[in-house]
């Protein structure tokens, strides 16, 4: 994340010295998207702020939807549920049907939702779009559809929906990708699952690869998440050397040994 926020402040500063406003507005959008995810709040806001000063006019509908859906996410991540709420529902409304955008504004909703503890609703939302977005070409799309309806799932104990959209996931990532950060989020929703089954010898070696590679991933938000379910499933369900010792040869396997350990039937 670190290279990504420095490449972005580069085009903002290049976009900037270009003196053309839609080249300006779209590095801005991104700078403050990266922003948002790296927990650096006020810099997304100067950007976002920047961006939406300048007259709509000036650049197309489709760079107009991404600023808008980027206020929506910094409203989400600063707990301003209403204004996030209030905010996708609009983009959703300016969305062509059945368009990315109007996809991508509906997993927002319910993302909210989810936030403001209505979990069912979000959870029929996804499910409600993920047909239109299986026959569309953008597979990191269905991906995130996928692992924001397990962490919906998770909380509702629905073990057998949280382990069909994780190995979804892997099965999409895998073979082309195994060091892919969101299959890293699937193994510890995967490993969730194990621990409230009593698999806990798997789900704790898992928590250990988990944990490896989200310190050298540095930021992952869903990653994160999938893994604060994981360790309060395991609390208190081995002592803390047994724990130490299975997370110690977790966070030692490689991406391959982790998703062949995650996916096998054979219980340990």
């Amino acid at each position: 994340m670190q290279r990504a926020s420095e490449v972005a402040a580069q085009a903002v500063a290049h976009a900037r010295a270009s003196g053309d406003a839609a080249t300006l507005a779209f590095a801005l959008s991104i700078f403050s998207f990266i922003a948002i995810f790296t927990e650096r709040y006020e810099e997304a806001e100067a950007a976002l702020t920047e961006a939406e000063a300048m007259p709509a006019i000036a650049f197309p509908n489709h760079l107009r939807l991404l600023l808008l859906y980027d206020r929506g996410v910094l409203s989400h991540v600063r707990s301003d549920f209403e204004r996030a709420m209030r905010i996708f529902e609009d983009l959703y409304r300016q969305s062509q049907e059945h368009s990315r955008a109007q996809m991508l504004s509906c997993i927002a909703i319910s993302r909210v939702d989810h936030a403001r503890g209505n979990t069912r609703s979000a959870i029929a939302r996804v499910r409600e779009i993920l047909p239109a977005i299986r026959t569309g070409r953008d597979r990191q799309f269905l991906i995130w559809a996928l692992m924001s309806l397990a962490g919906f799932l998770i909380t509702l104990d629905d073990l057998l929906g949280v382990e069909a959209a994780a190995r979804e996931v892997i099965g999409i990532l895998a073979a082309a990708n195994p060091d892919d950060a969101s299959i890293t989020t699937a193994i510890a929703y995967l490993a969730c699952v194990y621990a409230r089954r009593g698999e806990i010898v798997r789900a704790a070696t898992l928590d250990g690869y988990v944990e490896a590679t989200l310190r050298k991933l540095k930021f992952l938000p869903e990653g994160k998440g999938a893994q604060e379910h994981l360790s309060k499933a395991l609390r208190g369900r081995l002592a803390p050397d047994e724990l130490a010792r299975l997370a110690a040869q977790g966070a030692v396997l490689t991406a391959d040994a982790a998703i062949a350990l995650a996916l096998t039937d054979t219980a340990l």
